[in-house]
């Protein structure tokens, strides 16, 4: 799956806004958040069931996982399992990869839409 494809996976996505330093928060096997092409994704229930074992996600809990997850070369259905685990995205300011550039980003309501 390439990149621009996780980018449109979904055209509209109920998200809320986190910041690095709040996803940082959540940074052990009890409460377990990681990022993923700018969007959070709370991992803490799937820690355990991770066929690569635990403690490559805590390597990365409240941090970016992106380069790591994406360089593992992950199927199709484990891109399709993170969107269950969507839980926000980065704010704005944060953001690398749902740049201006890249897609255009509308947040009201809560509902997140991202079109390129």
């Amino acid at each position: 799956m390439e990149v621009a494809e996780i980018l449109e996976s979904h055209d509209v996505i109920k998200l809320k806004e986190y910041t690095l330093a709040q996803v940082g928060a959540h940074a052990d096997d009890d409460s377990c958040w990681i990022v993923i092409l700018d969007r959070v994704y709370d991992v803490t229930q799937y820690i355990s069931d991770h066929p690569g074992g635990c403690d490559i996600i805590l390597e990365h809990a409240g941090y970016d996982a992106t380069m790591a997850f994406l360089g593992k070369g992950h199927s199709p259905k484990a891109f399709t399992f993170l969107n269950d685990l969507c839980i926000g995205i980065l704010v704005k300011q944060e953001r690398i990869y749902l740049s201006e550039s890249t897609a255009t980003i509308t947040n009201t309501t809560d509902q997140c839409s991202v079109s390129k």
